[in-house]
């Protein structure tokens, strides 16, 4: 989601794509944060989600 909002901008190059792409970058990135952080650990029997595996 995040390179889509970042393909947004960059195809038309407006400040509404540029509100469109900023929103996409955010939510992107939001949702990797929200399943690594929160999701991935909570459905992992240990209780934890390695990440240096």
């Amino acid at each position: 989601m995040a390179a889509f909002g970042v393909a947004a901008y960059l195809r038309e190059r407006s400040r509404t794509s540029l509100r469109y792409g900023a929103f996409f970058v955010a939510w992107g990135v939001s949702w990797f944060v929200l399943a690594t952080m929160v999701i991935l650990p909570a459905l992992n029997p240990q209780g934890q989600w390695d990440l240096h595996r």
